[in-house]
């Protein structure tokens, strides 16, 4: 996990890791994907993400969210 909380850290950050402390005032997409491809990545090898079916409670959704560090 360090290194994927050291490149959300040098992004400025992301809300579901940062919490109250994340500061959307400063934070802009296009400065972060500039950002990611300056970094060696491009937007789609960071991350990807889907929305399914809970598997522990079929009754709700949720947000799947996987990370690969892989640079270009």
């Amino acid at each position: 996990m360090k290194p994927i909380q050291s490149i959300i850290e040098s992004l400025g950050g992301w809300p579901v890791v940062e919490g109250k402390n994340w500061a959307d005032n400063v934070w802009f997409w296009q400065k972060i994907l500039l950002k990611l491809e300056l970094l060696g990545f491009g937007a789609r090898q960071i991350y990807a993400s889907s929305i399914d079916v809970d598997m522990k409670n079929s009754s709700r959704k949720v947000l799947y969210v996987s990370f690969n560090c892989r640079k270009l």
